[in-house]
């Protein structure tokens, strides 16, 4: 059956089932969601009621808040994680670098794919990464983040975004794989 065409964003509509990897990735992202609200849970009848909300440049805490701040960065962070992970379903919805036609769709909607589950995994580790650790601050078992968690951070979402604008444009003409 050819695929149909979005009369909105007049690009092809394919019915594109997720590769293995994604899967894998899909299935990662979500466990890490789970263990994020997981140690929300646990760790919820220890923590005391004041608890760090912000935290500087170099790692330590700044600011200071009710630990029902901690709901609002997990729930953040799943909610942030579970839109990417639906909204990879849709590639057809997004803007491309360039014409998406029925024979370089299959292709620049894959990457593309791959693109926002990879994004959505290292939003949702770095949630949880920040829970973890503003709960062992908040308990006196830590000193605050790592000062390589910005750097590293940037690092994981920028690699991927560059490595995808050049496989994009590179791949902008090849034809659906068969």
């Amino acid at each position: 059956m050819p695929p149909t065409k979005s009369k909105k964003y007049n690009k092809p509509v394919l019915d594109m089932p997720w590769t293995p990897l994604q899967v894998i990735l899909g299935m990662t992202g979500l466990a890490c969601t789970a263990l994020m609200v997981g140690m929300v849970i646990y760790y919820w009848p220890e923590l005391p009621s004041r608890i760090p909300t912000h935290f500087g440049a170099s790692g330590t805490p700044d600011g200071w808040g009710s630990k029902h701040s901690l709901l609002l960065m997990a729930g953040v962070g799943a909610f942030l994680y579970l839109v990417m992970f639906i909204l990879s379903r849709y590639p057809h919805l997004y803007n491309y670098l360039t014409t998406i036609t029925e024979s370089n769709a299959e292709t620049q909607y894959r990457m593309a794919m791959n693109l926002m589950i990879v994004l959505g995994n290292v939003i949702i580790l770095m949630f949880t990464y920040m829970v973890w650790q503003t709960i062992q601050t908040a308990m006196g078992q830590s000193e605050g983040m790592s000062s390589w968690f910005l750097p590293v951070f940037l690092f994981l979402t920028l690699v991927p975004v560059v490595v995808y604008l050049i496989a994009s444009v590179r791949a902008r003409d090849v034809p659906k794989r068969r």
